[in-house]
């Protein structure tokens, strides 16, 4: 039985997004994911080639008609429509879609098309709009209109008002489907199920550097993030935790720092910090989720230096691409395990396109000693 399910993914050219049946999911999806390059800003106008290892400027507006056309996809609007739950209103019950404005398409504006399901995510290089790119791109203002706009963020999202697109959500236990069982013994030990916190590796980034002295996040964002960890996470006066299980987002990848792309090892005192604050307030269940990479990927790490860091075993699962993968270099891909090879933490890696589900359960004999300990 699984009390809560998401889905993850990244890297999606554009009119490219994977064809699936018309069956819903039932129960639905408690959340869907984006963790970076929803689109591809710096690629050519006609989507085709994808994979070239060139980037292009394209002028703004066709950039936000990129945005607008991944949005109103018909694979992607079915998916969202049949597959994902709707947000819950204030009063508990589900949101009830919003009247759209006079121009939905005008990605310039705020909140022009307020999505009523639970889409969430954050960014990368590309769909910011510059390969590799940091707080040194001067269009990322204009560009995280366009990004909110796709994901579809009400006029009330915090992020309209601050740079950056970094953010919280919280997903309640399940009373449907086959989690209703489950979902009333968790709600005796916590208050959500799944926490999302999703970073910004891009607006406040300083450039990489041989002295890997610079930062990943920048200082505001490392102010909410405490500020998170500190209240929405923190024991309740119930006694009950924050959540069953912190989901971590970063457009790159984390602790994985093998293979010839940008990940936190560029920023190892940023990586040490966010380690040492998840530490210094308990949060526990942690799992990174990343994209990037064009490759699904498994890992945890048992060693001593994660032990004494976190407390507790490093796990991370990166999800990408959607429409495209390392697989598709052929023989290249096929390759890469062994000219990458990481034994001591790799789980697994998968070359093909590729998303992530996660699911909230719990392990054999939880429930009855969690309900043992409720009837005490």
């Amino acid at each position: 039985a699984a009390a809560a399910r998401g889905v993850t993914g990244s890297c999606a050219a554009a009119d490219k997004l994977p064809h699936r049946t018309g069956v819903p999911a039932a129960p639905p999806l408690d959340a869907l994911v984006w963790l970076g390059d929803a689109i591809y800003a710096d690629k050519r106008a006609d989507g085709r080639r994808s994979l070239q290892l060139f980037q292009v400027t394209n002028p703004l507006p066709l950039v936000r008609t990129f945005w607008v056309a991944q949005r109103r996809s018909p694979i992607y609007t079915t998916f969202r429509e049949s597959c994902v739950r709707l947000r819950a209103a204030p009063g508990g019950g589900p949101t009830a879609p919003a009247e759209p404005p006079a121009d939905r398409d005008d990605y310039d504006a705020v909140a022009v098309d307020p999505e009523p399901r639970r889409v969430y995510g954050t960014w990368d290089d590309h769909d910011m709009g510059q390969n590799d790119g940091g707080r040194d791109y001067p269009h990322r203002a204009v560009t995280k209109r366009y990004f909110l706009n796709f994901l579809g963020a009400d006029r009330a999202d915090p992020r309209w008002g601050r740079e950056g697109v970094y953010t919280f959500h919280t997903v309640p236990l399940a009373d449907d489907g086959d989690g209703a069982a489950l979902a009333p013994v968790l709600r005796e030990s916590y208050r959500h199920a799944l926490c999302f916190l999703l970073l910004d590796v891009r607006s406040f980034r300083d450039a990489p550097n041989a002295s890997q002295l610079g930062d990943a996040l920048g200082a505001p964002q490392w102010a909410w993030l405490e500020a998170r960890l500190r209240t929405d996470l923190a024991d309740g006066a119930d006694g009950r935790r924050g959540c069953a299980a912190v989901l971590v987002g970063s457009g790159t990848q984390f602790m994985m720092d093998v293979l010839p792309s940008e990940n936190w090892a560029e920023f190892p005192a940023s990586r040490d910090r966010l380690l040492a604050l998840l530490r210094r307030h308990r949060a526990e269940r942690v799992v990174f989720l990343t994209g990037d990479i064009h490759m699904g990927e498994l890992a945890v790490d048992f060693g001593s230096a994660a032990l004494q860091t976190l407390g507790y075993p490093l796990v991370e699962a990166t999800s990408s691409g959607l429409t495209h993968s390392a697989g598709d270099y052929g023989l290249l891909g096929r390759l890469l395990p062994a000219l990458f090879p990481a034994r001591q933490r790799r789980l697994g890696l998968y070359v093909k396109p590729n998303f992530g589900l996660v699911r909230l359960a719990a392990a054999d004999g939880w429930r009855a000693s969690a309900e043992g300990r409720a009837a005490r």
